[in-house]
C-alpha cells in the first residue's frame, strides 16, 4: 500500500525489493548537491509486534570524513503529551554502513557521504515494541534528518523509555496555547556548578530535549512539562541529566511530530570545574 510519508522507498514492501540501492544513489546526489550536506531516513511505515523494524538512510556531509556508525543517533518520539522518547547510537557490529572510496554512486570530491541500515529493535533495546506509533529521526552533530512515522500493530502500547522529568504533573498547555515548537538558547557559555545557561522555547505539548556532541556519549536526554502558557524554560547547568562537559554540543526538542533545533552550543571551562 502507497504510504506518501516514506522519504526514500515507495512502499514497505520496496525495503525488500532489488531497487533499494538506486534509489539510495538518488538520495545520495540529491543530499550531495545540498550546502553543508543532510540526513535522509526511511523506515517501514508498518511493522509487527515482532516482526523486522527496518530503517535505512544517508548522510551527507560538505567536507571532510563522515561516520555514521560512530558518530550518528537513532531517536524515537512519542506522541505529544507522552513521556516517549528513546536514543541509542546509530552504529553496531551488525549495521552494513557502506563507507564511500570516492567513486560510487558518483560522489563529488567536495562531499562525503555514507549509506545505513539495520534494524531498530537491534539498536532501540529500551523500547517494548506493543501498539503504538512515534516518530524516527536520525542526527549527527548539528544534521538530523526528515522525521519516518512508524506504526506497530499488537497488544498493550509502545513504551519509551522513561527520562528524568521537571516541573509539574501537567502534560499539555492551557486550551488555546498550542503552537509550534521552538527552541532557544545561547551560542556560547561558561560551565561551572552553580552557572546558568537557559534553554528556552514553546511547546504544543511535554517536550523532550536531546543533547549530542558527536559522539557516542550519552544518551542525553531530559523531559520537560511547560507552563500552562506553554512555555518552557532550563537550566543547562541544573541538577539534570543534560551535559555540563566544555566542547561544542547540540540540543534538539521534540514533541510529538513536532522537532526544533539544533541550538548548538560552545561550553567553555569557568574557574571551578565539574
Amino acid at each position: 500500500m502507497q504510504n506518501e510519508e516514506h522519504a526514500i522507498v515507495q512502499t514497505d514492501a520496496d525495503f525488500d525489493g532489488e531497487g533499494v540501492q538506486s534509489l539510495l544513489s538518488s538520495a545520495k546526489d540529491s543530499l550531495e548537491s545540498r550546502d553543508g550536506g543532510g540526513i535522509v531516513l526511511d523506515a517501514r511505515f508498518r511493522v509487527s509486534e515482532a516482526g523486522a523494524a527496518t530503517f535505512l538512510g544517508v548522510i551527507a556531509v560538505g567536507d571532510g570524513a563522515v561516520d555514521f556508525e560512530e558518530e550518528g543517533w537513532l531517536v524515537l518520539v512519542g506522541h505529544a503529551g507522552t513521556a516517549g522518547i528513546a536514543a541509542a547510537p546509530a552504529g553496531s557490529p551488525k549495521m552494513r554502513a557502506a563507507a564511500p572510496d570516492g567513486g560510487a554512486f558518483g560522489l563529488q570530491p567536495t562531499s562525503v557521504s555514507e549509506t545505513f541500515e539495520g534494524d531498530l529493535r537491534e539498536r532501540l533495546v529500551d523500547v517494548h515494541w506493543g501498539a503504538g506509533s512515534g516518530w524516527l529521526y536520525a542526527v549527527r552533530g548539528a544534521l538530523i534528518s526528515n522525521r519516518a512515522p512508524i506504526q506497530i500493530a499488537g497488544e498493550g502500547q509502545l513504551v519509551l523509555g522513561e527520562v528524568p522529568s521537571v516541573a509539574s504533573e501537567r502534560t499539555r498547555p492551557a486550551d488555546g496555547a498550542e503552537g509550534p515548537l521552538q527552541l532557544r538558547g545561547p551560542s556560547t557559555g561558561v560551565t561551572e556548578p552553580g552557572g546558568e545557561i537557559l534553554l528556552e522555547g514553546q511547546t504544543p505539548g511535554a517536550v523532550q530535549l536531546f543533547a549530542t556532541d558527536s559522539t557516542r556519549s550519552g544518551p542525553f536526554l531530559l523531559q520537560v512539562t511547560p507552563a500552562e502558557d506553554g512555555s518552557f524554560s532550563v537550566n543547562l547547568l541544573g541538577d539534570n541529566p543534560l551535559p555540563k562537559a566544555p566542547g561544542t554540543w547540540h540540543i534538539y526538542a521534540f514533541s510529538g511530530e513536532a522537532a526544533a533545533g539544533p541550538v548548538t552550543i560552545e561550553l567553555t571551562p569557568g574557574k571551578t570545574p565539574w
